[in-house]
């Protein structure tokens, strides 16, 4: 992930912004909407993402589990 340096002029909404950037993906209608760190009992991250997708007049809400070591977990549900 990429993050802007930090510093006593940073504007917290900037942060913000680069943060979830840094969860984005390369599709044009996908938007991050939340990224949320659940660190697991042992020490090792865990992340959920929430996403929207959008295709035709279907919006898609994505929800993604992160873990270091094994595969994500998604859930979608169409809105």
């Amino acid at each position: 992930m990429l993050h802007p340096p930090f510093s006593d002029d940073t504007d917290p909404e900037d942060l913000e912004t680069a943060f979830r950037q840094s969860w984005a993906i390369a599709i044009k209608t996908c938007d991050v909407l939340t990224a949320e760190h659940f660190p697991l009992e042992d020490g090792r991250d865990r992340w959920f993402v929430a996403y929207q997708i959008r295709v035709a007049d279907f919006t898609f809400n994505v929800f993604v589990k992160y873990y270091p070591h094994r595969k994500p977990q998604v859930e979608i549900i169409c809105s």
